[in-house]
């Protein structure tokens, strides 16, 4: 993570959320899938508070994507059923 002032450093910075995500099927010791993250988030102000305010709100984008991908991810494939 990293907020960067890309506007110069009298303008609020963008919060840059990057990582990565492996699900792993622990009885198969064999992952599943691998999931990059990323988010965005602009802070509303300079101060101290707004950018850990967009440091939260980045890290709750992030994380929700990453239990999106997760919980589909981990469902079973439905099975085949023949008539």
């Amino acid at each position: 993570f990293e907020a960067r002032y890309d506007d110069g450093a009298a303008s609020p910075p963008t919060i840059h959320l990057d990582g990565e995500a492996t699900l792993s099927d622990s009885r198969a010791h064999a992952p599943v899938g691998t999931y990059r993250l990323v988010a965005e988030q602009r802070a509303d102000g300079g101060d101290a508070a707004a950018i850990v305010a967009a440091f939260d709100q980045a890290t709750a984008a992030a994380t929700a994507a990453t239990v999106d991908w997760a919980s589909a991810a981990a469902l079973p494939a439905a099975p085949v059923v023949s008539r």
